[in-house]
This record gives C-alpha cells, sequence and structure tokens, in this order.
C-alpha cells in the first residue's frame, strides 16, 4: 500500500513538472486554470480583503518560483499582529528596517529568506574548488559560461569526476528517482572502465555540447522562457539566463537513457605507468 501511494504521489509531481513546465507552450493552459483557480477560489477565501489579496498575488504565472505550499501562510497576513510591507528596504539600521519611503520600523529579530545556491552558481566551488584538467576550474566556469553537462552527471575538463544533481539533472518526483537515475548512469561507466582496464574516464566535449543543446532546446518552450516569469525574480535562472534545475524529460525517459547511452561517448584512458601491487 505505502508503495501505491509513494508511486501515485511522484507521478502525480512529475505530471505536473513535466506537463506543466516543461510542456508549457502545449500545456499552458493547464497552468493558467490553476492560477485561475487559486485566485478566485483558495486566495478569496484566505483573504477576503480585496486590496490585501491583490498585494498577495503574483503577477508572474505559476510555477515561475516554487510554489509554497501551506494551509495558514496567506490566513496569517489577516491577522491584527500581522502587516505585510512590501516597500523596497532601503538600509538596515541599528533598531530595525528603513524602507524606502523613509519609514522605520523597529524590530527584535530580522530572518534573511533570499533562497538557494543552484548547482550552477560559482559561489560553492569558489569556497571549496573543484579543478580538472588543464587548469580546468569548475567556479569559473560557471562564473564564465552557460552550464554544460551530459545527463546531468558529467562534464568535460573533469575526468573521473561525476554528478548527482549536476545542470538539468531534476528528474521525476522525488529526490530518490534522481539518485537513482544518476547511479545508474555511474555504475555504467566504472563497470565498462574496469572491463577496459581503464583508470580515467572523461564525456567527450562533443558528446556533452550534443545533449546540452537537446535540453536547451526543450526548455526553451518551458514555462521559465515561454510563460511571463520576468518580474518573479526566480531561483530557477542562472546569471547566465539558463534554466538547469530541471531535466526535460519524464523519468522513464531519464532510466532509459541511463540504461542505453553510448559508451563511446567516454574516452577511457588505461594508467600511463603500470601499477604494480605491494608484496
Amino acid at each position: 500500500m505505502q508503495e501505491t501511494v509513494r508511486r501515485v504521489a511522484t507521478r502525480g509531481v512529475e505530471a505536473g513538472l513535466v506537463t506543466g513546465v516543461v510542456e508549457y507552450a502545449r500545456w499552458g493552459w493547464v497552468g493558467r486554470m490553476g492560477a485561475w483557480a487559486a485566485r478566485e477560489l483558495w486566495y478569496r477565501q484566505q483573504v477576503p480583503d480585496p486590496e490585501l489579496r491583490a498585494r498577495l498575488t503574483p503577477d508572474y504565472d505559476i510555477g515561475c518560483k516554487r510554489p509554497a505550499v501551506s494551509n495558514t501562510y496567506l490566513r496569517a497576513f489577516t491577522k491584527p499582529n500581522v502587516d505585510l510591507v512590501t516597500d523596497p528596504i532601503a538600509r538596515i539600521t541599528p533598531t530595525g528596517v528603513q524602507t524606502a519611503d523613509g519609514q522605520v520600523r523597529e524590530v527584535d529579530a530580522i530572518v534573511l529568506a533570499t533562497g538557494f545556491w543552484l548547482a550552477t552558481d560559482p559561489e560553492p566551488f569558489e569556497a571549496r574548488p573543484v579543478r580538472g584538467r588543464d587548469g580546468f576550474d569548475l567556479a569559473a566556469f560557471y562564473r564564465d559560461h552557460r552550464p554544460m553537462s551530459y545527463e546531468s552527471v558529467s562534464m568535460p575538463g573533469l575526468p573521473n569526476h561525476f554528478m548527482i544533481f549536476g545542470p538539468y539533472g531534476w528528474t521525476g518526483g522525488t529526490w530518490h528517482v534522481l539518485v537513482e537515475v544518476a547511479s545508474t548512469h555511474i555504475v555504467r561507466v566504472l563497470q565498462a572502465a574496469a572491463r577496459r582496464g581503464a583508470t580515467t574516464v572523461e564525456v567527450r566535449r562533443d558528446a556533452a555540447e550534443r545533449w546540452t543543446a537537446e535540453a536547451e532546446d526543450k526548455l526553451s518552450r518551458s514555462l521559465w522562457h515561454a510563460g511571463n516569469c520576468a518580474t518573479s525574480n526566480s531561483y530557477y535562472f542562472d546569471r547566465h539566463g539558463a534554466t538547469t534545475f530541471l531535466r526535460p524529460t519524464s523519468s522513464g525517459q531519464a532510466f532509459r537513457a541511463a540504461r542505453t547511452f553510448p559508451l563511446d561517448d567516454y574516452v577511457f584512458e588505461p594508467a600511463r605507468v603500470p601499477v604494480t601491487s605491494a608484496r
């Protein structure tokens, strides 16, 4: 029973991601119906005051940012001890927050909820460098170039390096699916290396460029690029305007690719110095 519930729940989430986001150009009307229902039914029920409700209603399409799922969040703004302030913050004072209109609001605590690092943001790799062949530096690459990967698992310039959640990596409705897909890919490469006596494995640049171009082409018709996301300030967009969070395929397609991708898309090299066992 638990397995059935899990499968139904994950397939439902995946259907929303793939159909509502990746296939937005074709199925965008589904998301627009959901947004209408949220505004006209849910928001009206949660926030009766039309002025307050208008200030809480996003002006971009549903899904441009990660939706918050809560039965109490919107209602919290209707309480008498809660004020919704949407004016930009001008500065933090010793006792509170000053907004652009000049008003200072004294506070006891400030919670900074500024979002997440993307898997392709350079800052984490500046703090913990990842370097590869011929001076390749992952932080510098992410800072200066649009992201690239092969099946979201490997990158040229980084031999013997695999990623569970690389560029264009999120697959299916749960983290477990993503891990299983990436692990299937990685194990195939390692088994091939063992059969061929290779100690170094690196994906071919042309293979990574081809796969990335296909992912970008599919995502060009997604909600993030074909929808109304201009005002969302979404962390789904990186500094280059790429949307690398989601793999633009179903989990079934991702599993098939992990089991059948051409192994010749990798270069397998034997050890340059013979390895001798210690006696």
